[in-house]
């Protein structure tokens, strides 16, 4: 079956060339983060462009794992979009070796190419994760220590930090640390989707509850 006959999300038929229909694009519009949370150490920035639901999930894992890399790419150039100007350069949170070979590529190089061509910089490959668990299906524990990453080269000063899903903050958090070791002056980080608490990611919805 050609890509594209069906929306990834719902099965009904989306316009040539297009990963989802028109009614699930206006769902992710409409599932949109204003106001994100707290950076996670070390970052100066944090872009968010959804809230981790249900919904979203599926159609992260439709890209991270399914085969959906046009949607990765609707994702980063939104990234690259939302997040201010300034930055020298895109780069992206390392997948896992054993990730990379399952699914035949990285989602965060899909998603670092994409914002760079909206943003007019370069998206150069900066950090190295070295061997370690996949954090796939890991508990909370193991995903608050972060994967072990280095920056093997000396970055741009100003750079945008791109990843799918951050839920404790770890790896965004491990990445911009090696990026300021090897000699970046500024980090911020653009993620698909985060995890959170109503306040934090759709004030809106919290205040309805609320009341």
């Amino acid at each position: 079956m050609l890509f594209g006959r069906r929306c990834r999300r719902c099965g009904a038929r989306p316009e040539p060339g297009r990963p989802l229909c028109a009614g699930c694009r206006h769902l992710l519009w409409d599932l949109r983060v204003d106001r994100p949370p707290v950076p996670p150490p070390g970052v100066d920035g944090l872009v968010v462009l959804h809230p981790y639901r249900a919904e979203i999930r599926s159609l992260v894992l439709a890209a991270k794992n399914g085969g959906c890399r046009p949607l990765l790419r609707v994702w980063g150039r939104w990234l690259g979009e939302r997040a201010s100007p300034g930055f020298d350069a895109v780069t992206w949170v390392p997948a896992s070796r054993r990730g990379r070979r399952r699914r035949g590529y990285d989602q965060g190089r899909d998603l670092a190419r994409a914002a760079a061509t909206t943003s007019g910089v370069p998206a150069p490959r900066l950090l190295v994760r070295r061997p370690g668990p996949d954090r796939t299906g890991a508990g909370r524990d193991q995903r608050l220590q972060g994967p072990s990453v280095r920056c093997p080269i000396a970055p741009p000063p100003r750079i945008l930090l791109v990843d799918d899903v951050m839920t404790t903050g770890a790896s965004i958090a491990a990445a911009a640390a090696a990026l300021r070791r090897a000699g970046a002056g500024s980090v911020t980080a653009a993620v698909v989707a985060a995890a959170g608490t109503n306040r934090d990611l759709c004030p809106q919805d919290h205040e309805r509850q609320m009341n």
